[in-house]
């Protein structure tokens, strides 16, 4: 059985230091057309680049965030996720 290398812990994202200057980095991310695509799509289930969402996340998170990208490339997706699905919530609120 294959040993399963543990998650390593990385340091808090300062999102919110330089007038909130990475997640607007992280927004530009967002809105190229390839991400886009794979993350909103223009319907339910219109993904057609065959990437998945988790690919997109891990890529944005090795742009935005290169040195944790480097200690653990799923946690810094999951990062990313987080920090876009929040951002979604708020917007689909107003």
């Amino acid at each position: 059985m294959p040993v399963k290398k543990p998650k390593a812990i990385l340091p808090p994202i300062p999102w919110d230091t330089d007038d909130h200057a990475l997640v607007w980095k992280l927004i530009a991310e967002i809105t190229k057309p390839a991400n886009l695509k794979v993350l909103c799509g223009k319907s339910k289930h219109e993904n057609t680049s065959g990437e998945t969402k988790a690919s997109v996340f891990r890529r944005i998170g090795s742009v935005l965030l290169p040195e944790l990208h480097s200690i653990d490339a799923t946690a810094t997706g999951d990062r990313i996720k987080g920090r876009y699905e929040g951002l979604a919530k708020v917007y689909n609120k107003s």
